[in-house]
């Protein structure tokens, strides 16, 4: 799996509390986003975000297919000035639903033909 974390500094606003946290992967090695995801969350808990209880967070989770590609392009647009970020070719888009409402959160996986990507923004404001 691949990482890649943008902080507070990555965003065009002078003042940011957001970060945008990214997990890819090929899409060979899942049998769909479901299993990607599971997957992708083990990572955040194990590799990146050891004892900060990760996989508790995503208790019940669960993936709801829908038109999401625009709001991901917001998010990333909130960075353009200084990140350029670009996904091409993506053929669905899926919310990671929470057991709770997060407004702090804002969490997609994208697929395209070849990878999955875990694309999450979140903010301590």
């Amino acid at each position: 799996m691949l990482y890649f974390s943008f902080g507070n500094l990555a965003f065009n606003g002078k003042s940011s509390e957001s970060i945008i946290d990214i997990v890819i992967s090929g899409k060979s090695k899942f049998k769909d986003a479901d299993a990607f995801l599971v997957d992708a969350i083990k990572y955040m808990d194990e590799e990146i975000y050891p004892g900060e209880g990760i996989k508790e967070d995503y208790n019940g989770a669960h993936l709801k297919e829908g038109l999401y590609k625009e709001i991901v392009m917001r998010w990333i647009a909130s960075m353009n000035e200084k990140v350029d970020i670009s996904f091409d070719d993506i053929q669905k888009t899926y919310r990671i639903k929470l057991d709770h409402y997060d407004p702090m959160r804002d969490e997609f996986i994208l697929e395209t033909a070849d990878e999955f990507i875990m694309f999450s923004w979140s903010t301590s404001a």
